[in-house]
């Protein structure tokens, strides 16, 4: 098997379960795929938008990994060991952050409303580590698998934009903004689908990377990788740019030399998609019809200004500073600052806002400790034919990329950006595990034995769905009506300036039992 080359030490963690018993993993995750690929395509519920159905399909998805992984006692070993992998340290922190966040719900205007989003955090936590049993029982099958996904996502993403931009040429003299609608109608913002690219953009070189080099279509896998680079230029969103450069100087700063194959495909690709946005969208339409085809460019946005977030980043301060043990509530910026916006497009100012400084201080603990997890195993620096080796700088980047994005965008709020970080992260955590030494990986396994673990992981699995499934019950009912009656109430056109939370319209306070008839703020 492949998956035995990856672990070519011997001080390597062989793989947990029999091979048979993967089947599971690999249907978790062809749904995800299935998901990324098609997600355009996906016809909307009769839930009022694009938005809607995509958080319930993510939340399906998410509850599906967890099911297939802690419905079955192998598999659910295989996730307290990886769970027990965690430091102590680590593993207090999530405890400590899962009861200042249920804390600050109980004390919110909302309380149910607020849990949501904790149990919500909490079933994407427990589909990461899913996600990690399945990237240890898979091996390098997992990697290729999420390849092929990159390269069919930028694939289909390409041929739209390439019928569309015939259409628009041929049709419209060079109207692009018929291919920005054809390419971006499944999201209710574009900015929602920029986040997605944050996570993806260090991926996209992922089948370059894992191909042989004496394959003849090898060029070929590039097309898609530039592509996307062309849709970032094409939606001109500078937190994605400004994400990518940091992550190329930190992963050229950590790992030197082994990041050198990907950050020549990144770069090249990179190039490749400026060509191909300056020829398609300047150049061509120059000469044919005497003007751009630019609907808008990232070179035409000022490269200063914060495009409107200071009142969003002083609003979460005052409730920083107003609340700062356990903030206002989980989802309850939305609540105190409604008619601006249902969160302040910071992640760090979110978090102190709505659960507290000390969540905050948590969170960016548990965000270092990741790191010095990540990074203290990169001893296969050098080992060209390692693909795990070859795959580390491309993870790092990504999350880099969408860390620092999300200092400027809800990259912790869109359901789409939700799924790339549990995924991203569970993949992660199943690298580490597998490169970490055998007697640390073997100091956990005991752990993962006691029916009293087994009990709990399945109590707090089932509290949960249970936390969801509340709030839901009554949320799902009047979703349409109360999405409907805002638009009507405020005179705005479908899908207009909805403050997306967990809903499109996310204010908490339309979707309370006993007020479904709220004054709409002006």
């Amino acid at each position: 098997m492949d998956y035995m080359k990856c672990l070519s030490s011997a001080d390597r963690k062989p793989r947990l379960v029999p091979m048979w018993s993967s089947a599971f993993g690999v249907i978790a995750l062809l749904a995800v795929a299935f998901y990324l690929v098609f997600m355009p395509k996906l016809p909307a519920l009769p839930l009022y938008g694009n938005y809607n159905h995509q958080r319930l399909f993510v939340l399906l998805l998410l509850v599906a990994i967890c099911g297939l992984t802690l419905g079955r006692g192998a598999t659910r070993k295989d996730w307290l060991q990886l769970y027990f992998f965690l430091s102590m340290r680590t593993r207090m922190l999530l405890l400590a952050l899962l009861l200042v966040g249920v804390c600050s719900s109980v004390l919110a205007v909302y309380p149910w409303f607020a849990l949501l989003e904790v149990a919500h955090f909490a079933l994407m936590f427990l589909a990461a580590v899913s996600l990690a049993v399945i990237r240890v029982n898979l091996g390098s099958l997992f990697d290729r698998l999420l390849a092929v996904t990159m390269v069919l996502v930028g694939g289909v993403y390409l041929l739209i934009y390439s019928a569309g931009y015939y259409w628009a040429a041929v049709s419209y003299d060079f109207d692009l903004s018929l291919v920005h609608k054809l390419l971006f109608n499944s999201f209710s913002n574009v900015r929602f689908f920029s986040q997605w690219q944050s996570w993806t953009l260090p991926l996209m070189v992922l089948p370059l990377l894992l191909v042989r080099r004496a394959c003849p279509w090898r060029l070929a896998l590039l097309l898609p990788a530039a592509g996307w680079w062309l849709l970032l230029f094409m939606t001109a969103t500078r937190g994605t740019t400004l994400g990518c450069m940091v992550a190329v100087v930190l992963t050229l700063l950590f790992y030197r030399r082994q990041a050198l194959p990907w950050l020549r495909w990144h770069l090249l690709a990179m190039v490749s998609g400026l060509a191909a946005y300056l020829t398609l969208h300047y150049g061509l339409p120059l000469m044919l019809v005497g003007k751009p085809a630019v609907v808008e460019s990232v070179f035409d946005r000022a490269l200063s200004g914060l495009s409107g977030r200071e009142p969003l980043w002083s609003e979460a301060w005052e409730m920083t500073v107003s609340h700062p043990l356990l903030g206002v509530g989980p989802m309850h910026y939305a609540d105190y600052a409604m008619g601006v916006a249902a969160h302040p497009h910071n992640a760090l100012l979110q978090i102190s806002a709505e659960w507290g400084v000390p969540a905050l201080l948590i969170v960016l603990a548990l965000f270092s400790l990741g790191l010095v997890l990540w990074l203290r195993n990169d001893y296969g620096v050098g080992k060209g034919e390692d693909e795990t080796a070859r795959l580390r700088p491309a993870l790092f980047a990504a999350l880099i990329t969408a860390a620092v994005h999300s200092l400027f965008s809800g990259i912790i709020v869109m359901p789409i950006s939700q799924l790339m970080m549990t995924l991203v992260l569970g993949w992660m955590l199943g690298i580490a595990y597998i490169e970490s030494p055998k007697l640390e990986v073997g100091a956990v396994e005991a752990s993962s034995h006691s029916p009293r673990a087994h009990f709990f992981v399945l109590l707090f699995f089932t509290l949960v769905l249970l936390g969801i499934a509340k709030p839901l019950s009554v949320q799902i009912p009047i979703l349409e009506r109360v999405h409907q009656e805002y638009r009507e109430e405020s005179l705005l056109e479908p899908v207009g300036y909805f403050r997306p939370r967990f809903w499109l319209q996310g204010y908490p306070a339309l979707y309370d039992q006993e007020k479904n008839h709220v004054v709409i703020a002006d």
